[in-house]
């Protein structure tokens, strides 16, 4: 690399060959190679051999860790299935969202183990691709699939889940007004008509409208890698955009019923006997 620096599977064998030996806490041996490597655009290129003698030692492995989260890149050449798919635990172990994706019945053990698999249908079978979450014949349609697709399914998803919750809120606190109002004498606000249709006729429009919706063109999120970490931080559904629905779903509410008491008045049906009752009919 031009602008980093990378280690090869000698320099990372005697590393933690020091660590390996080193039961005194001191590690002030490999401190130049550690400080080396977390300078940015740096990467690690470990062989299966030198990655077997890393697993083996708890202390090694933990400080492989630090250091590999730390680096632009991990190189793992000639690695055997299982050391693929312990590699991909310890990363989930530290908090990441992993993905795989392979083309051979090698990476099976991968695929399953990260949170997101793809496997790739080719020469090599369809042993990868039929253990996966998501299949497609090349490597280069990753690309729309995390920055396009993705993009999509996740403001999707984010906006359908908040609107469910914005849409039960309105139905539901427009009743506890109403009944506040009528003293909590029981009368409902809503008959069963209403509550019937409300969510399979009333606002599945919009539930099925907003899965044809894209918030930016196709070529956009394309051109530009750098709206992916708005899916990656979660500013799609956090706490700030699920208060606003609820807000705006406790707002609507009472609008809804200051309208209906300046056109109908404050009188109601009793739900016992059917006598129109008001507040002062009943104090």
């Amino acid at each position: 690399m031009s602008d980093g620096c990378c280690f090869s599977f000698r320099d990372v064998t005697n590393f933690f060959g020091k660590i390996k030996t080193s039961r005194s806490g001191d590690h002030a041996e490999h401190s130049q190679l550690a400080g080396a490597v977390v300078e940015p655009g740096c990467c690690i290129i470990v062989t299966g051999q030198t990655l077997a003698m890393i697993l083996d030692s708890p202390v090694c492995t933990q400080e492989f860790m630090d250091i590999a989260m730390k680096v632009a890149s991990v190189v793992c050449c000639r690695v055997t299935p299982g050391q693929k798919a312990e590699v991909t635990r310890l990363v989930k172990a530290t908090g990441r969202t992993t993905l795989s994706i392979g083309d051979g019945g090698n990476d099976v053990a991968m695929i399953q183990e990260a949170h997101v698999g793809i496997g790739l249908s080719g020469k090599e079978g369809l042993q990868a691709a039929r253990a996966a979450d998501f299949s497609f014949a090349k490597f280069k349609f990753l690309q729309p699939l995390l920055l396009v697709h993705g993009h999509y399914s996740y403001m999707r998803t984010c906006y359908i889940v908040q609107y469910c919750y914005y849409k039960s809120i309105l139905l539901s606190f427009c009743q506890i007004i109403f009944n506040a109002y009528a003293l909590f004498s029981g009368t409902t606000y809503w008959n069963s008509f209403m509550l019937a249709c409300w969510n399979g006729v009333f606002t599945v429009v919009t539930v099925f409208a907003y899965v044809l919706d894209r918030d930016l063109p196709r070529r956009t999120l394309l051109e530009n890698p750098r709206l992916y970490k708005f899916t990656r931080t979660g500013r799609g559904m956090n706490t700030a955009t699920f208060a606003a629905f609820v807000f705006r779903g406790l707002m609507q509410a009472v609008i809804c019923m200051a309208i209906t008491f300046a056109i109908y008045g404050p009188t109601w049906v009793h739900p016992v006997d059917g006598r129109v009752m008001d507040q002062e009919s009943i104090t």
